[in-house]
């Protein structure tokens, strides 16, 4: 039997199986909706918001850990503030070398909040962990702005599987560039 003649005998089934007994009109798939960057900040601040810091016994002094999570920018470095308005948002990748008391990362993939891309990258230098704390310095290009700004922030939960904290700095125009990260393993 030939392939034309098969998909002959086949179309009144395939057919009778579209039409759902109802209006005649036959449904169409949802098109997937990608996440954008503010729902992952969303939930992972929903996730680790309310976190407490790592206790200080429970910091790992040996070994890495990768954290990946994103940023949200504006006037404020006010996590509640920045989800309910921001003006930025950027995916977020940190690695924490427990044994060097060492910090590196970046931040990139920036969208405005009309999620249209941005070009640039802020790369962390100078990381360090001192206790449960991170800090270092954050610099590069956003669009055409200049960034120099500091990274503060803290490990969370009695594993420090998270962290989250503060961007704050200006742009070469003196403009302040201010915003919240969190991140996770």
């Amino acid at each position: 039997m030939t392939r034309f003649a098969f998909a002959l005998m086949l179309a009144p089934f395939v057919l009778s199986a579209c039409s759902g007994g109802g209006g005649g009109s036959v449904a169409q798939p949802e098109t997937p909706v990608e996440m954008t960057q503010l729902d992952g900040l969303r939930a992972l601040n929903a996730t680790y918001g309310a976190a407490a810091t790592t206790p200080l016994a429970a910091m790992p002094v040996t070994g890495s850990a990768s954290y990946t999570g994103a940023a949200a920018f504006g006037g404020d470095t006010a996590m509640t503030a920045l989800l309910a308005a921001p003006e930025m948002t950027a995916d977020v990748a940190l690695t924490a070398d427990f044994a060097s008391g060492k910090m590196t990362g970046r931040m990139d993939n920036f969208h405005t909040a009309g999620n249209e891309a941005v070009s640039g990258a802020l790369l962390l230098s100078g990381g360090q962990i001192a206790g449960t704390a991170l800090a270092g310095d954050l610099a590069g290009k956003v669009g055409a702005r200049d960034i120099d700004a500091q990274l503060a922030g803290q490990f969370l939960t009695d594993s420090a599987q998270a962290v989250s904290g503060t961007v704050a700095g200006t742009d070469g125009a003196g403009a302040n560039f201010s915003g919240a990260f969190i991140a996770n393993r």
